[in-house]
């Protein structure tokens, strides 16, 4: 049976900045062993994207993208993308190319 798959709440971010980090062009993504589940959240600041409309789509285009590839996912990890400047201006395929390279990278899915 596969692991849940939810959001990271407050208390349980500090412990994924501590982790491992893999850098992509438009997104960063950090990651550290989370027992029991994958746990995840996406990071968008206001001077990435000033208008909290731009901030809320590239959070839903990020949670989509992972519920696609929740059946590739390892399980046990916590993840945190953190989105750069120029995010506002990706396609969704865009996003999701990074995503899964990001991913990839640090072997949390299959090459």
């Amino acid at each position: 049976m596969k692991a849940p798959f939810s959001r990271i709440k407050r208390s349980e971010f500090a412990t994924i900045l501590s982790g491992r980090t893999v850098r992509g062009s438009q997104i960063e993504l950090k990651y550290a062993p989370f027992p029991g589940r994958i746990a995840y959240t996406f990071v968008v600041s206001g001077k990435v994207a000033p208008l909290a409309v731009d901030r809320n789509r590239l959070k839903r285009r990020g949670r989509a993208i992972l519920q696609k590839l929740s059946k590739k996912l390892a399980a046990g990890y916590g993840l945190a993308f953190f989105y750069k400047k120029g995010a506002p201006t990706l396609r969704f395929s865009e996003i999701e190319a990074e995503i899964t390279t990001l991913l990839s990278q640090a072997s949390l899915i299959p090459r």
